[in-house]
């Protein structure tokens, strides 16, 4: 069964070029552009990356992402943290990404799984696994959590659609979202179990640079560039 169909109950397949808006007013477009021999580079926090690798992994693995965001805070269990992603559901998987590609940070990730039994050195295989034939995925949600600061769980699944609906060979996804600054919409989920909640927690914030996006933009080529996603 498509995953469009199993995810959304809908038939619908996620089209590159076409234009969708969503709840909070954000509109969201897919296009394609031929691959380059070398990997696509963005330009993103660590934050940025490391919370778009637990949500992208957790995705591919029937999870649904509720929230994701690189704004720093504090949950409603007292835990400081610079990134944060909740789920419906804990995935031991996901929940070692960042640390299975060697991101620092990840102590929250291992303490949390240790409390339901889990090992993060054991999960890394399966979770490089993942990792390994997502990047388009990981670029597309890390540019845009380094655009919007906040990800809805409604902008997240489009963005995942339209990059796995539209994978080629010789061609790359790129998605642009419009407008790029945060949403006041786009709001935690509360009351949800701790073991559904990621954390990033380190002791030096990392700053953040915005691509701001105008209207006119959304047909140009806005493609983030100086970190390499390996």
């Amino acid at each position: 069964m498509p995953i469009a169909a199993e995810r959304k109950h809908t038939t619908e397949r996620f089209e590159v070029g076409k234009l969708y808006t969503l709840p909070d007013g954000t509109q969201v477009i897919a296009e394609k552009r031929k691959k380059e021999k070398k990997r696509e580079t963005l330009k993103a926090g660590e934050t940025e990356i490391h919370e778009a690798k637990h949500g992208v992994v957790a995705w591919k693995r029937g999870k649904k992402v509720l929230y994701m965001t690189a704004v720093p805070g504090v949950d409603e269990y007292g835990n400081h943290y610079l990134g944060l992603t909740i789920m419906n559901g804990y995935d031991p998987v996901a929940a070692a990404a960042p640390h299975a590609h060697g991101h620092d940070g990840t102590a929250g990730d291992a303490a949390m799984m240790a409390d339901r039994g889990h090992d993060i050195e054991s999960m890394a295989g399966a979770a490089n696994a993942v990792m390994e034939e997502s990047q388009e995925e990981i670029i597309a949600i890390a540019n845009a959590l380094t655009q919007k600061g906040s990800l809805s769980g409604e902008m997240f699944d489009t963005i995942m659609h339209l990059v796995q609906e539209n994978k080629e060979d010789e061609y790359e996804v790129i998605v642009k979202i419009y407008p790029s600054e945060g949403s006041a919409e786009v709001r935690k989920p509360v009351g949800l179990p701790k073991a559904e909640i990621f954390i990033t927690v380190r002791d030096i914030p990392i700053q953040r640079e915005h691509d701001v996006m105008e209207e006119g933009d959304l047909g140009k080529d806005n493609t983030q560039s100086g970190l390499n996603i390996v």
